[in-house]
C-alpha cells in the first residue's frame, strides 16, 4: 500500500525535529569544546552561538509537536518547553542586560514547570503502592524478565514475577 503525501507529512516533521536535535546538540558539544579550549573563547558572535542551540531546539519541539496527534495538555506542555527554551536563548543573546536576568528567570520558571507537570502525570498514571513493600511497583513485562501465566508453568514450577494483589504474597498472573 502506497503512502499518499499527507500521510508523509507527520513523518518528515519527525524527520525535521529528530534534525534539529541532532543540530543542536552537535553544536551544544561543539560549544563546549571551543570555551574549554585556553580557558574560554572571548569572540564577537558567542552570544549569538550560545542561543543558536537552545534556539534550535525549541523549534524542533515544535516540529515534533505538530507532526504528531496529541492532547490539548500536551499541547502545553510542548509550548512551556518551547518558551522555555527561546527565553533561555534569548538571555544568552543580551548577557549583560537587565533582560538577561528577567528572561533567565522566566527559563527558569517555565523548566521548573515542566519538569513538576512530568511529576503530576508520572503520578496520575498508574502508581500503584508495592504489594510485599520491596522492589518497585513495574510488572514483570517493563522490567524485562519474563514469566510464565499459571496456564503456562510446568507442574511445581513457580512463576518468577512479582505478587499483583495486596492481599496475598504468592505470585499470580492478575496483571493484564
Amino acid at each position: 500500500m502506497q503512502q499518499t503525501g499527507l500521510n508523509s507529512v507527520p513523518r518528515v516533521r519527525l524527520v525535521a525535529a529528530i534534525v534539529l536535535g541532532v543540530v543542536s546538540a552537535v553544536g551544544s558539544v561543539a560549544l563546549m569544546l571551543a570555551d574549554g579550549v585556553n580557558a574560554g573563547v572571548g569572540w564577537a558572535h558567542h552570544a549569538g552561538v550560545s542561543a543558536a542551540p537552545l534556539l534550535i531546539i525549541a523549534g524542533a519541539i515544535v516540529a515534533a509537536t505538530i507532526a504528531r496527534s496529541h492532547t490539548i495538555g500536551s499541547v502545553i506542555k510542548a509550548l512551556v518547553g518551547v518558551v522555555a527554551f527561546a527565553t533561555w536563548g534569548l538571555a544568552q543573546m543580551v548577557p549583560s542586560s537587565t533582560a538577561a536576568g528577567v528572561l533567565g528567570d522566566v527559563a527558569i520558571l517555565l523548566f521548573v514547570l515542566d519538569a513538576f507537570s512530568i511529576i503530576v502525570t508520572d503520578a496520575r498514571s498508574g502508581f500503584r503502592p508495592l504489594a510485599s513493600g520491596r522492589g518497585t511497583s513495574l510488572d514483570s513485562r517493563q522490567v524485562g524478565s519474563p514469566s510464565l501465566s499459571p496456564q503456562d508453568q510446568r507442574p511445581g514450577e513457580l512463576s518468577t514475577s512479582p505478587s499483583c494483589c495486596v492481599r496475598s504474597p504468592e505470585p499470580c498472573a492478575c496483571v493484564g
